[in-house]
């Protein structure tokens, strides 16, 4: 495992990637903005506790458009292939074309 080197006295912060899940119809019943909107709220609490959203995106399996999909197709790789050793995704082209 790799040790994180840092200045003496500087913070440590961490990126951690999760996959959640929102029930949009709740989402919407709450908030008239959706999902994203709805979980910038309800995870405001978080905060509090030192941890942000910096980054959120609707990542949709069956989703029509193909960024977002290769966008899921990237995160799924990420995460299946986590401890495999040197292997990359495909480009976008390639997985495109497929």
């Amino acid at each position: 495992m790799k040790r994180c080197l840092q200045d003496e006295g500087a913070e440590m912060k961490r990126t951690i990637l999760a996959y959640l899940e929102i029930d949009d119809d709740l989402a919407f019943e709450k908030m008239d903005d959706g999902p994203i909107a709805y979980l910038e709220k309800e995870s405001g609490w978080l905060a509090q506790s030192g941890i942000f959203i910096t980054d959120a995106a609707i990542a949709d399996a069956d989703t029509a458009d193909p960024k977002e999909a290769y966008l899921v197709y990237l995160a799924r790789f990420a995460f299946d292939h986590l401890d495999d050793g040197d292997i990359s995704p495909m480009p976008y082209e390639q997985w495109r074309a497929m």
